[in-house]
């Protein structure tokens, strides 16, 4: 096969057929929920997943940093936005067609406007069910005016009550549901509208990248339990006496951890590491 005829594959639409005829907001919904589901929220799961601990941090003496926190709360917000701007914009395009004579609930008739509902209502869910996760707590933190408890600051993450333990669960679900379903949301969408194929491989490509990238971290063991990369792995915090929590992750001894390959070259701190 010419270059040409690669050029001309690609420009083709994916199916049989013209493509649909698009007004300006069904680009900006397009594009912004490419965004959303295409970018930042992969990259949200990724890096919240196999950046807890960074390459070249002096764990257990250099705990909780927090590049992985910020970045998925940056990009999450970014992404929630995103589909914001992508909801106004296809509501105010079937406002004009219904103003224009067209039927508006012809676009619920169709799977990709189904599926960008139950998107809206999962991604609605796991923002609630976020900013529900409970207090932090932690050793060294006695409470103002007070002795505190002999550990700290009580709090539902350091203590990892029941209201923890079920946050946990619930949004991991929630955010891999939620990523499958825009996914399938990007691709109902582009079949939809009869997309040029260079746009369906140009994002399969990309998704194929991240996937690969997922892969290999998972396979070098990245995926560290969240809370002995915020308090390390002493069994002095209560949390770390419960049962490990969620597939794939992995708890680590300070010796089990020196011998990964992933961590590179560290300059170690002084003293032991902190253990209460």
């Amino acid at each position: 096969m010419s270059i040409n005829e690669i050029i001309f594959w690609l420009t083709d639409p994916i199916r049989f057929g013209v493509p649909q005829a698009m007004s300006e907001a069904d680009h900006v919904h397009g594009l912004s929920m490419a965004l959303a589901a295409a970018v930042l929220l992969p990259l949200a799961v990724l890096l919240a997943r196999y950046c807890k601990i960074l390459p070249g941090q002096d764990w257990p003496r250099q705990l909780n940093r927090r590049f992985w926190w910020f970045s998925h709360l940056t990009l999450g917000y970014a992404a929630s936005v995103a589909v914001a701007v992508g909801l106004v914009s296809i509501l105010q395009g079937m406002q004009a067609e219904s103003g224009e004579g067209g039927e508006a609930a012809v676009h619920l008739s169709y799977l990709h406007g189904r599926i960008g509902w139950l998107t809206i209502a999962m991604l609605i869910a796991l923002l609630i069910n976020g900013w529900r996760r409970g207090s932090t707590g932690g050793p060294g933190k006695p409470a103002p005016g007070t002795l505190g408890p002999a550990h700290g600051v009580a709090g539902d993450h350091y203590d990892m009550t029941a209201r923890r333990r079920w946050f946990e669960r619930t949004h991991k679900m929630l955010g891999y549901l939620l990523l499958m379903a825009m996914v399938a949301g990007v691709i109902s969408g582009l079949w939809h509208v009869n997309a040029a194929r260079w746009m369906l491989v140009l994002v399969a490509a990309w998704w194929v990248a991240l996937l690969l990238v997922a892969l290999r971290w998972e396979r070098q063991g990245r995926c560290v339990d969240s809370y002995q990369a915020i308090w390390g792995p002493s069994m002095a915090h209560p949390g770390n006496r419960i049962p490990e929590r969620g597939w794939g992750s992995h708890r680590y001894t300070e010796e089990a951890f020196d011998r990964l390959t992933w961590v590179g070259s560290r300059t170690k701190g002084e003293g032991p590491p902190p253990t209460v």
